[in-house]
C-alpha cells in the first residue's frame, strides 16, 4: 500500500489491479481517507476497471467517513458492479450497515438484502443470515421466517434510531 502511495505522490500512478488491491488494504486498515483517494486516483491508471469489491470498499470508506450521500452515490455505482454472489453479499452487508446504523433506515436494509437475494448463492444467504436477523429485530419483525417477515410492514411507532441504539 504504501509503495502505491509513494507512486502516486510521485504522480506515477500504479496500474488498476495494483490500485484495488491498495483500496481493500487501506479500507481493511481502517484507512478510510487513504482509501478514497486512492479510489478516486483510479479514475486515472491504467488497466481494466476497478473491480466491484474495490468499489463496495470506496462507498463503505465514504460512508466510515460521515460523507453520507457520496456513499449513497457510490454504493449505487457499486451496485451496476457486481457480478458474483460474494460481491453481491458484501455489497448487501456494507450498504445494509450503511443504512441501519448510520441512516437509522433499518427498513432499508432489510428491502435490500430483499432485493439482492436473487443474486445471492446459499451459502452467502447463510453469511448474511445474522445480520438480517438483526436488522430484522431491530424493526420488532420475528425473523423466523426472513422472506415472510420482511414483506410486513414496518410500524411507524419503531423508531429505528431508538432501536439501533437500544
Amino acid at each position: 500500500m504504501r509503495a502505491v502511495l509513494l507512486l502516486c505522490d510521485t504522480g506515477v500512478l500504479a496500474d488498476r489491479l495494483d490500485m484495488a488491491w491498495a483500496i481493500g488494504h487501506a479500507y481493511s486498515q481502517g484507512e478510510y481517507l487513504v482509501a478514497v483517494r486512492l479510489h478516486e486516483l483510479t479514475r486515472h491508471a491504467a488497466g481494466p476497471s476497478v473491480d466491484a469489491r474495490a468499489a463496495i470498499q470506496h462507498a463503505s470508506a465514504l460512508s466510515w467517513l460521515d460523507r453520507l450521500e457520496e456513499a449513497e452515490v457510490a454504493f449505487n455505482d457499486a451496485r451496476g458492479q457486481c457480478r458474483t454472489a460474494n460481491e453481491w453479499a458484501l455489497l448487501v452487508s456494507c450498504w445494509g450497515t450503511h443504512l441501519a446504523y448510520r441512516r437509522f433506515d433499518v427498513a432499508a436494509a432489510v428491502e435490500l438484502a430483499q432485493q439482492c437475494r436473487p443474486h445471492l448463492g446459499t451459502a452467502e444467504q447463510a453469511l448474511l443470515g445474522p445480520e438480517l436477523r438483526t436488522w430484522m429485530t431491530l424493526l420488532g419483525v420475528d425473523s423466523s421466517d426472513e422472506l415472510a417477515a420482511a414483506a410486513r410492514p414496518r410500524s411507524e411507532a419503531n423508531d429505528p434510531a431508538v432501536a439501533v441504539r437500544a
